[in-house]
């Protein structure tokens, strides 16, 4: 394998005119797999994670994927972009072993600006397909092959979404994954994302990638919706998987009970008219207080959310990209019925 490294200091403008430094790069002049990509035997894959504060688990992740490229051999060559979202102690590609450093470039940001790091990141390479990533999350090799073959055998697929898997206990996240709703749902139309979600960057590039004004949380169920309202289909076949290591998607954060209480409305208020908003956004506020449980703390962010998005204007939205009733009551009666299973 051959390397070349480039390091320094820079300022680079992407997505949304933003400008991020970058601080350390290092470019692998042959990916895993590139030759074989390049005789048409594999695809490319621009992988983007973004990190904030865990460097122990980007440090896995890294480790997992180095495994996962391994593994996956000449048919997919990976491109690792990592921005740091002004990490209070900066994350360095140093803090990988030699191997995983060597697919990885490396921005930092001198603000944490949510979700925007992905499209900020996502704007940096130049591969037909992008695996967007959470910072703790990383794909099985045989559902990332199936994943890209699907992609690429359908021209107007837009994403193709993993089922979120916790590793060690291999419990999905999505509860109503052997459900009748999700036999249910119509072929590509698919109405969530989740932590993994492999992308057409044509797609992606189209809508403009994540709406940054939601910073975090329900975006990529936004995302999922504009795609089907744009005629990109989205794939959820939930036998693919994506492993995700994160104790709170059990137990959610108090956190994120605020911003998703706020988004939940938002996302109501971009897609629907007003009569069916309103009922969407209760429903939403409802399921947020089922969430919480007896926890007092989680139940007040869930009302200043809920007032925020109620009071608060949401994030524009051009008319062509509005999803409507049909796949936005899809998502709901899907994550109704996960609820349900969980109170079970």
């Amino acid at each position: 394998m051959r390397r070349g490294a480039e390091a320094g200091c820079g300022i680079l403008t992407a997505g949304h005119g933003e400008s991020i430094a970058i601080v350390e790069t290092l470019v692998l002049c042959e990916f895993s797999g590139a030759a074989a990509v390049a005789a048409g035997g594999g695809v490319s894959v621009d992988v983007v994670i973004v990190a904030h504060n865990r460097p122990a688990t980007l440090v896995r992740t890294l480790a997992e994927l180095a495994l996962v490229a391994a593994e996956v051999g000449g048919a997919v060559s990976l491109a690792v972009t990592i921005v740091d979202n002004a990490s209070l102690a900066p994350i360095g590609v140093s803090d990988a072993d030699e191997a995983s450093a060597a697919r990885v470039r490396l921005v930092r940001r001198e603000q944490n600006a949510g979700i925007l790091a992905f499209n900020e990141g996502a704007a940096l390479g130049r591969a037909e397909f992008l695996f967007i990533l959470d910072d703790d999350a990383w794909p099985d090799a045989g559902s990332l092959v199936e994943g890209l073959r699907v992609l690429r055998a359908t021209p107007r697929l837009g994403a193709v979404a993993l089922h979120p898997t916790h590793p060690v206990t291999k419990r999905g996240e999505w509860e109503f994954a052997n459900g009748e709703r999700a036999a249910r749902v119509p072929a590509g139309r698919w109405p969530l994302l989740g932590c993994g979600v492999l992308v057409r960057r044509g797609a992606w590039e189209a809508l403009g990638g994540y709406e940054a004004g939601f910073f975090l949380y329900t975006n990529d169920t936004d995302l999922a919706l504009r795609l089907i309202a744009s005629g990109w289909g989205v794939h959820g076949d939930l036998s693919l998987i994506v492993w995700h290591d994160c104790a709170t998607a059990v137990r959610r954060p108090t956190r994120w009970f605020r911003l998703a209480g706020r988004n939940r409305v938002w996302l109501a208020r971009r897609h629907l008219p007003w009569p069916q908003a309103c009922v969407a956004a209760v429903a939403g506020w409802m399921d947020a207080h089922r969430r919480a449980g007896w926890r007092a703390n989680d139940h007040a962010a869930t009302l200043a959310g809920v007032a925020a998005g109620v009071f608060g204007s949401p994030p524009r939205i051009d008319p062509r990209q509005r999803c409507g009733a049909g796949p936005f009551w899809t998502m709901a009666r899907l994550l109704v019925g996960s609820v349900k299973r969980r109170k079970a």
